[in-house]
């Protein structure tokens, strides 16, 4: 499986003149269809979204990376920085980095929104 076509929406993917549904979880990779139009397979996978089969695109990192956006920098502060409305934004320095963390939690929270504060 790849993703030669690039207009092809997360899960799915391209092989030969089929279409595959596939999610990597724990290091496996499980397949939950083939068909042979691009249509079909977004289709199903729409709707293995909305029953919950599937995890939402992105939703994976949030178990797989604890340290998701958070970078350390050679003097030894934790940056948060995120790719935002089309530019890398930064979003805090901090001194330790469960400090970074409490404050990404937030951010994702919110939505990365500051101004979704209540």
């Amino acid at each position: 499986m790849t993703k030669s076509d690039r207009d092809l929406p997360s899960n799915v993917y391209k092989l030969w003149n089929r279409y595959y549904i596939a999610q990597t979880r724990n290091g496996e990779k499980k397949v939950y269809g083939r068909y042979d139009t691009r249509e079909e397979a977004i289709r199903v996978r729409d709707q293995l979204i909305a029953e919950g089969v599937l995890v939402r695109p992105g939703e994976h990192c949030k178990t797989c990376h604890p340290d998701r956006y958070i970078h350390r920098k050679s003097d030894g502060c934790f940056h948060i920085l995120k790719w935002w409305r089309g530019r890398l934004e930064y979003f805090g320095v901090f001194r330790s980095l469960e400090d970074a963390r409490e404050e990404r939690d937030f951010l994702e929270s919110i939505g990365w929104d500051y101004s979704n504060m209540d």
